[in-house]
């Protein structure tokens, strides 16, 4: 199946705003990688399957991405999507970079069940 999806830069401190507002306007699914998430990891006594220094992340701020199915027609979408986003100031949350992307995501399921079932 085809997907579009839509990224957003943005504050760490907007991801939920952002997230419902992609939601609102008819997103599938949204997935969020926050440069915060890295900062402030925090070891246990148990261990950790993530090693910190090895992880590969944003240095800062954030990204929220939405998925759309191909269907949706972004154009009709897109103008709600940025005129609310640059509303969040008003209530007090900082948008950061603020920039905006689109792209086609293909998903392969038996790829995905693959991964899902394979044997360790």
């Amino acid at each position: 199946m085809k997907w579009t999806e839509v990224k957003v830069e943005t504050a760490s401190e907007a991801v939920e705003a952002i997230s419902n507002i992609m939601m609102e306007a008819g997103a599938s699914g949204v997935a969020i990688e926050d440069a915060l998430d890295i900062e402030n990891f925090e070891s246990d006594l148990y261990g950790e399957i993530l090693d910190k220094e090895q992880f590969t992340h944003i240095k800062e701020g954030a990204i929220v991405m939405a998925y759309f199915p191909e269907t949706t027609f972004l154009p009709e979408i897109l103008p709600f999507m940025k005129e609310n986003i640059l509303r969040l100031p008003e209530y007090g949350l900082s948008i950061g970079k603020n920039g905006m992307t689109i792209s086609e995501v293909v998903e392969h399921a038996p790829t995905v069940l693959a991964r899902m079932f394979r044997r360790r």
